[in-house]
This record gives C-alpha cells, structure tokens and sequence, in this order.
C-alpha cells in the first residue's frame, strides 16, 4: 500500500510546531492586553484619587477661609465629614 503524507488528523511535525507557535503567539498577545488595560486602568484611578484630593484640599482652605473671616457653623461643621 502506498502511503501519501499523513491521513486525516495527523498533523505532521511541522505542523505541531506552527500551531503551538500560534498558539504561544496568541497567547502573549492576550497577556500584553490584559496588561494594557491593567496600567490604563490604574492610571484613571490615580488621576479620580488626585482630583479627589485636590478638591479635599480646596475645601480645607475654603472652610479656613470662612473661619479666618468670621462665618462660623454655629456648633457642627457641615463639611467635617467630607475632610476625614
């Protein structure tokens, strides 16, 4: 009987070798996306915490402000909370 290549679902060795490379390839790819988002993700987060504590430090000196030029809060300062 004569043989002409590999039958049906034999890959042969080269072929192995190219789909694993596909394979190791895609799988790369999809680690440097997920890494992407990672660092795009932690970048929006450190720029909501630094406006966040931007705004907390404008209160402060808006408060000081009013306290400096004679506003008080009769007994409870409405913002305290907001500066913790």
């Amino acid at each position: 009987m004569l043989s002409h290549g590999p039958g049906p679902g034999t890959a042969s060795p080269s072929q192995n070798r190219a789909r694993h490379q596909a394979e190791v390839t895609e799988a790369m790819r999809q680690e440097e996306i997920a890494k992407f988002r990672t660092e795009v993700k932690n970048r929006a987060l450190d720029a909501k915490w630094a406006k966040l504590e931007k705004q907390k430090e404008m209160a402060k000196i808006a408060i000081e402000n009013l306290r400096r030029h004679g506003c008080t809060f009769a007994a409870m300062n409405p913002f305290e909370k907001l500066l913790d």
